[in-house]
């Protein structure tokens, strides 16, 4: 049954089905999107191409994108969804979902297609390097080789601690570098084992990096992780 004052819509759902929650969410998240009124095309894909490829393919017949999966993959997304313009709908089912916790998106699954279809629009801020956008954060250092060496594995059998196990074995691995800072025309050389720039308050599977922090207050924060010796971060 549809629900009375809902605008009918027509989004493309977007899946990476090797998401950790995908595979048992997924019809029900297709029921529920329907019930709220949404006609639903969905595509299952990991491919990068196959993301921006669909976006750009049905661009002109659908008013939303909805992408199920984890902050990975909607990153796979937000060039297209940058140059089409058109609004975004998480169904947070990866790993971490930062993203969505920033958001403040329902764990629900009912609440979270409930929130896409009767929901208002929010603009958020992106932030860019090297030509590309990103939704969260951008880093260098330690959090490239955890995700480097984060199986899909570990992520099924334990979930959000997959991240902190793998730091535990990647930390001691590690070794600092030196980085110069740039920022409003100062510069700061550091040695630090990993430099991040975030757009939102969620980093690395849940931990609140700055309490300060919203995605849509014009500003990034820089967070660079200097440590002398690696077991002064372990301890």
């Amino acid at each position: 049954m549809i629900p009375e004052n809902i605008e009918s819509k027509k989004a493309l759902l977007l899946v990476n089905p090797h998401a950790r929650k995908v595979q048992d969410n997924l019809n029900l998240a297709l029921t529920y999107l329907q019930d709220f009124g949404l006609e639903i095309i969905c595509k299952e894909t990991q491919s990068p191409q196959d993301f921006n490829h669909f976006i750009q393919e049905y661009k002109n017949q659908v008013n939303l994108i909805i992408i199920g999966g984890g902050d990975g993959t909607l990153n796979l997304a937000v060039d297209s969804l940058v140059e089409t313009g058109l609004p975004l709908g998480i169904l947070p089912l990866g790993t971490a979902n930062d993203l969505a916790r920033t958001l403040g998106i329902p764990v629900s699954l009912f609440e979270a297609c409930r929130a896409i279809a009767t929901g208002k629009k929010r603009y958020i801020d992106l932030g860019v390097v090297n030509g590309k956008y990103f939704f969260n954060v951008a880093s260098i250092g330690l959090s490239v080789d955890i995700t480097n060496n984060l199986t899909k594995e570990a992520k099924r059998r334990w979930g959000v601690l997959a991240y902190a196990i793998t730091a535990s074995k990647m930390i001691l691995q590690s070794r600092p570098f030196r980085a110069e800072i740039r920022c409003n025309g100062e510069s700061k050389i550091v040695k630090t084992l990993q430099v991040a720039v975030g757009n939102g308050k969620h980093y690395g599977g849940g931990m609140t990096i700055a309490h300060d922090a919203t995605i849509d207050d014009q500003r990034l924060d820089l967070y660079s992780l200097e440590v002398k010796y690696c077991w002064q971060f372990i301890g």
